[in-house]
């Protein structure tokens, strides 16, 4: 009797090993639906990925292609000099804190040693689910149909969640990037799509997206919305793109002056920023958002100039950018305590680690401009992904945990996996779709 328990315990055993890769797919499939919602589920599943890798066949020859990807080795850099830049931080503590947040830079290596390029899309459509509940739940603050006293989601709501500031588990600079990023998506599949009642769908969420994207109060997010959609028309029309391209823009400004007229928010939003750019230019005021920014980049600049080559030190940034502010008696000073960045990614990281951390910052995106991706649609999203994401780097930081940073890692690195003559799999039937939900509801509940 113990003899055939056991032959059924490896059998078992086998048969999971057999299939770990299947299993870490479908998990993926999981924590890409959460990427809009919350980082713990997202973290869990990478825990979860890595108990995987304990039993995984062949894990070390895995390991070694992952580590061989020139995108991966450059996570990998970006994430050493932070803990390189402890080194030269007076506050040894709060660095090492600071570093070990960034340990999300590891997660394109455990993802590459299992993604399998026939569930990437499947992967990606996961997110776009979740950027449309997500996006429901946008409308629902919107139109105070969730509050802050609405019991089943108020544990969940961002603190500022509500009418003037739409955005439900984020803050309104990141939940612009998602809806930026997700539009673009979209549109290139609209351009893409064959069938009829699939192609409805997506310029249903299009229009609804867009229409989400201009309640949001994020000025940015407008810029980059049509910055996506343009780049999206030249790699899908681009041996005639001057011949869309007239098209595209006229669409554009004609969403532009739709919701100039129609979202209070956005014409709020427009004429604020014209008034604060006035203010600045003809009354030397800088008490504003835009002017804050401002005031930081001149300090930031200053500062760098003393530490060009290897910076403050990891975390450093803010703690040097306000002492900086209080000699100079600046204004900015109250506030800059309350921020973790100098309102840019690049000097933040000028700031931290000089021009040696940002060499290997920059070689991120590099490495990402530069990747070889035969698939169309892949390498599509992943060159959105990367403008995009260069873009949004410039007004805020971008690689500090959740939102943005963990969405750019997750979606770029899918967009790493090649070609592959492995068997296709089904399309989603109604049962799994009720299997996926059953599990990404245990997958937050055990976060």
């Amino acid at each position: 009797m113990n003899l055939i328990m056991n032959n059924d315990m490896k059998r078992y055993v086998e048969l999971f090993r057999n299939n770990i890769d299947i299993l870490a797919n479908h998990l993926l499939v999981l924590m890409a639906f959460w990427l809009p919602f919350s980082y713990k589920p997202v973290a869990s599943g990478f825990s979860v990925l890595i108990l995987l890798f304990a039993f995984k066949k062949e894990r070390w020859s895995a390991l070694k292609r992952a580590v061989n990807n020139r995108v991966v080795q450059a996570f990998l850099l970006y994430f050493l000099v932070n803990i390189i830049g402890i080194l030269f931080s007076d506050d040894y503590h709060s660095s090492w804190n600071w570093a070990k947040n960034l340990s999300y830079c590891t997660y394109p290596l455990i993802m590459m040693i299992f993604l399998r390029y026939e569930y990437v899309k499947r992967i990606i459509s996961a997110f776009i689910v979740g950027m449309f509940i997500s996006e429901l739940a946008s409308y629902g603050v919107y139109f105070e149909l969730i509050t802050h006293t609405t019991s089943f989601i108020q544990d969940f709501l961002f603190v500022k969640a509500g009418p003037a500031y739409p955005t439900p588990f984020m803050d309104h600079l990141a939940y612009g990037f998602f809806l930026a990023l997700t539009s673009s998506t979209l549109l290139y599949l609209m351009l893409k799509t064959d069938d009829i009642r699939l192609k409805s769908i997506e310029i249903l969420f299009f229009i609804l997206i867009s229409m989400n994207l201009f309640i949001n109060i994020a000025r940015s997010s407008y810029i980059l919305y049509a910055i996506g959609l343009l780049f999206v028309l030249y790699r899908v029309y681009r041996s005639k793109f001057w011949k869309a391209f007239p098209f595209g823009l006229l669409a554009l400004a004609s969403i532009f002056i739709i919701a100039n007229t129609f979202s209070p928010n956005f014409g709020n939003k427009i004429d604020q920023t014209v008034h604060n750019v006035e203010k600045i230019i003809y009354e030397e005021d800088y008490h504003s958002s835009i002017g804050m920014r401002i005031d930081n980049y001149i300090l930031a600049s200053k500062l760098i100039e003393e530490k060009p080559l290897f910076g403050y030190g990891t975390g450093q940034h803010v703690k040097a950018l306000h002492q900086r502010a209080v000699q100079e008696k600046s204004w900015v000073a109250k506030t800059i305590e309350k921020y973790w960045t100098s309102d840019s990614q690049y000097l933040d990281v000028l700031l931290q680690f000089g021009v040696v951390g940002f060499i290997l910052f920059l070689n991120i995106l590099y490495q990402g401009f530069r990747y070889k991706q035969e698939d169309h649609y892949l390498r599509t999203l992943q060159l959105v992904l990367l403008i995009l994401f260069s873009l949004y780097s410039i007004q805020t930081f971008s690689m500090y945990v959740w939102p943005v940073s963990t969405l750019f890692f997750f979606l770029l690195t899918l967009t790493l996996v090649q070609k592959s003559e492995e068997k296709s799999i089904s399309t989603v039937s109604m049962g799994l779709m009720v299997k996926y939900a059953l599990f990404a509801v245990a997958l937050a509940f055990i976060s």
